[in-house]
Order: structure tokens, then C-alpha cells, then sequence
């Protein structure tokens, strides 16, 4: 069975170098190559593989492309206080090839206790899905629940 697992080392070179502070272990455990990461910004690259296929259509599982934009938002912010409480995804074409998927974040509104992200992830120069996901910083007294 083929796996799109980084080695563990390869992905330590990426993270270390890029100093990503949150979800690292999300890194460890898919494809992800971050290319850009910078206050406010990160680009990562997604390489995808047949056990994403949907056996019905041939096309890429959307909720490995969700999962993805996600984690690229997460890495955008890369504040491991921060937290998804809304997100809204338009998926522009399906993916029915497997290939490098480039996406994009950046933060567009940022407050305080909330920073909200737009993410967009192209494939060949053509854009596929574009959304937001909205982050709150998790308050004091909800660390201790």
C-alpha cells in the first residue's frame, strides 16, 4: 500500500527551517511541503495520490482538499492558541488527476482574538477551491474546562 508520508526527517528539515509553532504533527502525518511561511502568510504544497481517488468518479476526496486548505490557514497564522470556529469553501473544479496542489493563505482580518484567513489552492495554474476560516484565540478560562 502506498503511502503520501513524508519521511519523518524530511519533514523535521521543513518545519525546523520554517518555523512553524502549531500543528506539526498534522505535518508529519501528510504530504505537506510548506514553500512560503511568514507573519500573516504561508504557501504549501500538497502532493496527491491514487488512495485519495473516489472509486465513483475518479476525482480527489474533497475532504482531503479541505483538510488541506486548513491546514494551510492554520500554518498562515501559526499560533497554536488560535482555533477553527467557521469556515466557508467553495470548491471551483474537481481534481481528477493526481499531481502538486499549491495553496495559499493569508490573513485578511486581524484582531486580537480573532484573525480570519482567505485560502485559495490552485493545480496546474488553475485555481480549484477558494474560502475563509475564521479563528478565536481560546480564552484563559477555557483552558482550564
Amino acid at each position: 500500500m502506498e503511502e503520501a508520508v513524508l519521511e519523518s526527517q524530511e519533514v523535521d528539515e521543513i518545519v525546523d527551517k520554517e518555523n512553524l509553532t502549531t500543528h506539526v504533527d498534522i505535518a508529519h502525518n501528510h504530504s505537506y511541503k510548506i514553500l512560503k511561511l511568514k507573519k500573516g502568510h504561508a504557501q504549501v504544497e500538497v502532493t496527491t495520490t491514487k488512495l485519495e481517488r473516489l472509486h465513483e468518479n475518479r476525482t480527489i476526496y474533497t475532504g482531503s482538499l479541505y483538510y488541506a486548505a486548513n491546514f494551510c490557514a492554520v500554518a498562515a497564522i501559526n499560533d497554536k492558541e488560535f482555533f477553527l470556529i467557521n469556515s466557508d469553501i467553495d470548491y471551483l473544479n474537481p481534481i481528477d488527476e493526481e499531481g502538486l496542489l499549491i495553496y495559499d493563505a493569508q490573513i485578511y482580518i486581524e484582531k486580537k482574538k480573532k484573525k480570519v484567513v482567505t485560502v485559495s489552492a490552485k493545480i496546474n495554474d488553475i485555481e480549484f477551491l477558494t474560502g475563509t476560516f475564521s479563528f478565536v484565540k481560546l480564552e484563559e478560562s477555557s483552558k482550564k474546562a
